[in-house]
């Protein structure tokens, strides 16, 4: 899964990276962002692919109330699923990446998670790396538009069975090669493990370097 991220990353980079032209004031760039507080996070969407925009997190499906996104339903969606999922059905083919320094998950250390060990996690020589999500055009009742996304999961790798040792997901995180053709009619399985078996490296575990 996917509830907590690193979105410090340098803007004048990622628009050169991403081949951007604009970049919205008001992103929320912070070392750690969660999910569940619905940030306004950098968005680069199959329609405006030229800019970074303002997104929040947690899909607002057409017509549904405010009150939803506080329900946490859809700040994850597994690829695997897509299409059977009401909330999401409508905005299978609406395609954006999220541009992000690193992302965070807890290993569970015990059988019950009372103890949990952090682990920080990077695309390996990268700066900047990319989160796989859909968005909706959601209208507020005050008939303004809001661009809101969930973030895309799948199997785990091996570095991240380790880490996520309970669900074993991780989100589909892109290298900035692949952004452009997930943005068009790419099939979704080919961004999805183990298809793409991303490279990360990790703060947390003197025992992971194993798995490389």
């Amino acid at each position: 899964m996917c509830y907590y991220i690193n979105t410090k990353y340098d803007t004048a980079i990622a628009k050169k990276i991403f081949g951007l032209s604009e970049a919205d004031s008001k992103i929320q760039q912070v070392e750690e962002l969660s999910a569940f507080a619905h940030p306004k996070v950098g968005v680069i969407a199959d329609r405006y692919s030229a800019t970074l925009q303002t997104g929040i997190w947690g899909l607002m499906p057409e017509g549904y109330a405010p009150e939803f996104i506080n329900k946490n339903y859809t700040l994850n969606a597994r690829q695997e699923t897509l299409d059977e999922k009401v909330s999401f059905q409508k905005y299978v083919n609406n395609r954006c990446v999220i541009p992000i320094n690193s992302f965070y998950e807890w290993r569970w250390e015990t059988p019950s998670g009372s103890k949990k060990r952090k682990f920080q996690i990077w695309l390996e020589n990268e700066q900047v790396a990319a989160l796989a999500a859909i968005y909706s055009i959601w209208e507020s009742p005050k008939g303004i538009e809001f661009l809101t996304f969930t973030v895309l999961t799948t199997q785990a790798n091996a570095i991240m069975e380790h880490i996520h040792n309970t669900k074993k997901r991780m989100p589909i995180v892109l290298h900035p090669k692949q952004v452009k053709a997930y943005l068009s009619e790419t099939p979704l399985q080919e961004f999805a493990y183990p298809s793409w078996d991303p490279k990360f490296v990790t703060s947390g575990d003197k025992h992971i370097p194993s798995l490389f």
